[in-house]
């Protein structure tokens, strides 16, 4: 990312930025770059990338090579192993959604509430084509489509309606729910059967089923859906969904909170 990218409002310290934007380029970088190297990737002036690179230096995040480029040095390297046995369980979780693909040869959808929006943060697409807007890293409506609308299962009523009635409401397709009190009847129908099925409401001629995850380590709700064409949506399909979505939400709780699904 160069500079300009960044919304520059009066809370944000400028510096800070510079600086991660710079170590930003040694993401994809597979030799050590140089100051005139990362000037050209971000924008910066020369005389601004070779202060922080130096500032980044004396903290031990960059370290100098004999030709006076620069590489990631050990302390990026240490959160990098830290940041990993963080995510060891979501790695788990990667495994469980990819052996529920492979059972019922559809895609398979991980998704977690992040300040306040439903991201997908794991995915196992079907080898079997299906045009869906669930993508990872990308956010949707908790209001429309199955796995948005399952992180709200995890909420108690009041808490889901507070959470509803604060969201910009729009309609994706003619099918999309935008009532309050429509979404509410949804949601309890939604508690009470453990899981929601809903089509079309984000994606046309696909039908989600998905049901709620809390993510303990990180105090999130959660969701796993699977999301099927409508024309396979068979009622056998339904039920060997829902089956096989229990199950794989039963190992997630293992993974995720060992010990707490015995109690």
């Amino acid at each position: 990312m160069v500079m300009d990218e960044y919304n520059k409002s009066r809370y944000t310290n400028l510096s800070l930025i510079k600086g991660l934007i710079i170590l930003e380029q040694f993401c994809t970088a597979k030799t050590p770059l140089g100051i005139s190297e990362l000037s050209r990737m971000t924008g910066l002036h020369k005389s601004t990338v070779h202060r922080l690179v130096a500032t980044l230096e004396e903290c031990d995040w960059l370290r100098r090579t004999d030709t006076d480029k620069f590489k990631i040095a050990i302390k990026p390297i240490v959160l990098g192993r830290q940041a990993g046995e963080q995510m060891a369980s979501l790695n788990v979780a990667h495994t469980f959604i990819r052996e529920l693909r492979d059972q019922l040869q559809e895609t398979v959808v991980l998704s977690m509430l992040v300040d306040g929006e439903v991201v997908c943060i794991d995915k196992a697409t079907a080898h079997r084509s299906l045009a869906c807007s669930s993508e990872i890293g990308k956010v949707y409506p908790c209001y429309a489509g199955a796995t948005g609308f399952s992180v709200l299962l995890g909420m108690n009523e009041s808490e889901a309606y507070t959470f509803l009635q604060n969201q910009e409401r729009r309609k994706f397709t003619d099918k999309t729910v935008t009532d309050l009190d429509t979404l509410m009847k949804m949601y309890r129908k939604g508690r009470t059967d453990g899981y929601v099925i809903i089509s079309g409401h984000k994606d046309i001629g696909i039908t989600g089923t998905a049901m709620p995850l809390w993510f303990p380590a990180e105090q999130a709700y959660g969701s796993v859906g699977v999301l099927t064409p409508d024309f396979r949506y068979t009622e056998d399909v339904r039920q060997k969904t829902i089956a096989a979505l229990q199950e794989t939400l039963e190992k997630l709780r293992v993974v995720l909170a060992p010990g707490l699904s015995e109690t």
